[in-house]
């Protein structure tokens, strides 16, 4: 009898395991309310791309178990594209989501501090939201960043919710008011990959005048009809990938004037001191040495929703794009063929 009975508790420590999240991945559990059965999607970012996570909803309620290894923005969506819900994920962590998807803007999070905080945002601000009040939105985005500069759920609430066409510079001033610990240029990058993932399309318009910081502390103007082709290169504080990209860079220089090939590195270090140490009085090359504080997600650039690290994009002097991806030798291969 005694060795039933310590059976029986093995076996409910093991569903009790099983059950709740672990150090090694973290659980979503939800109440859909008016909804039945219908599918659930976590969308987030980690080990260098995004993930996707999908379960059956049963008689409103469902459970989806991932890992993330950093904190990371999540989307939950219905399988129909309907938001749900934006919370951040990580190891660890148990999360709980009760929401009507007619009034997504009232959904409440339990289990995750940054999650909650967003929640509570969102709650606060549900009628300017569901009006689409671009004006209002950012203002009260404006107050939540400047109050908490150090906390994740401001770099969330600045990405996912800040409309930055034609507010760039204001976008920009809020970004330099995070800290360092609250935009990690990797979790940044994830939560920009996120975002953008739900508008695709704009990734691939053709490129635009850009603004961006160079390295004499003076704002460039980076033009593709300046040159018949362009080269961005978008790298972290990595030295062995900035070695590796500035002397793809330093060559192309040498074999292209500056009216055929354009080149700029745009570098996503997560503060200007960390990227100028990178050169190391180096500065040579034609090429233009740019930072973008907030990585990524800096208005500048977030519209091409870049999803990794390096990352390079090939546009012509109309700013379409010819090549998008991680290989900086398939990116010379195309301005090869066509110089």
């Amino acid at each position: 009898m005694k060795l039933i009975y310590r059976l029986f508790l093995v076996m409910v420590a093991a569903w009790c395991v099983a059950a709740c999240g672990s150090s090694d991945d973290f659980v979503v559990r939800g109440q859909l309310e008016g909804i039945d059965a219908q599918m659930v999607t976590l969308t987030y970012f980690d080990r260098g791309g995004l993930q996707t996570i999908n379960a059956q909803s049963l008689s409103g309620k469902f459970s989806l178990r991932g890992v993330a290894s950093r904190p990371s923005l999540g989307v939950l969506t219905l399988s129909d594209g309907t938001w749900l819900a934006t919370l951040i994920v990580q190891n660890g962590e148990e999360i709980n989501v009760e929401v009507n998807p007619d009034n997504p803007y009232a959904a409440k999070m339990s289990g995750s501090g940054a999650s909650q905080e967003i929640s509570r945002w969102l709650n606060d601000n549900a009628d300017a939201l569901m009006k689409r009040d671009a004006a209002a939105v950012n203002a009260a985005v404006s107050k939540y960043v400047t109050s908490n500069p150090g906390r994740l759920s401001s770099t969330a609430i600045l990405v996912s919710y800040f409309n930055c066409e034609g507010n760039e510079a204001a976008a920009d001033s809020l970004f330099s008011l995070l800290t360092p610990q609250a935009r990690p240029s990797e979790v940044v990058q994830g939560f920009n990959s996120v975002i953008t993932a739900q508008l695709a399309d704009a990734a691939h318009a053709p490129l635009q005048m850009m603004s961006l910081y160079e390295l004499c502390d003076s704002l460039i103007l980076f033009t593709p009809a300046r040159a018949s082709m362009s080269l961005l290169c978008f790298t972290t504080d990595d030295r062995a990938q900035l070695d590796s990209v500035r002397g793809h860079l330093r060559r192309l220089s040498r074999e292209h004037q500056r009216k055929q090939l354009q080149l700029a590195e745009l570098n996503t270090a997560p503060d200007s001191a960390t990227w100028r140490r990178s050169f190391r009085g180096d500065t040579t090359g034609r090429f233009y040495r740019t930072w973008l504080p907030g990585s990524v997600a800096a208005p500048a650039v977030r519209k091409l929703a870049i999803p990794r690290m390096p990352y390079f994009v090939v546009v012509d002097s109309t700013g379409a794009q010819l090549y998008r991806g991680a290989s900086i030798s398939a990116a010379e291969s195309v301005i090869n063929t066509r110089l």
